[in-house]
């Protein structure tokens, strides 16, 4: 087998898109191997992603000024994570029985 021609590609996610996949893996109801899954990416990258968070290593712009980081996204993947955390509001803490992470 030959091997790959080039250099490999490296994906370059943004924070904010890293914090909504984040929230959703937080919701009770959801996996992080299920939403690894549906945005195409390896479950220990998103497992390393919410230890940065809950280490205050992964923070947005956004978070620091208050604004979502849903309203600041335009990328594909991350326009449907924001659909599902309005669909589901507890995954981002805003339901006000489990607090956001800071």
């Amino acid at each position: 087998m030959a091997a790959p021609v080039g250099p490999k590609k490296v994906h370059r996610y943004t924070v904010e898109f890293k914090i909504q996949a984040v929230r959703l893996s937080l919701h009770p109801e959801i996996q992080t191997q299920d939403v690894a899954q549906a945005l195409d990416i390896h479950p220990f990258m998103l497992s390393k992603w919410k230890k940065d968070y809950r280490e205050g290593r992964l923070k947005s712009a956004a978070e620091a000024a208050g604004t979502s980081a849903s309203d600041l996204c335009g990328n594909r993947k991350c326009v449907c994570l924001c659909n599902a955390d309005r669909r589901y509001p507890e995954a981002s803490g805003r339901d006000g029985n489990r607090p956001a992470m800071p």
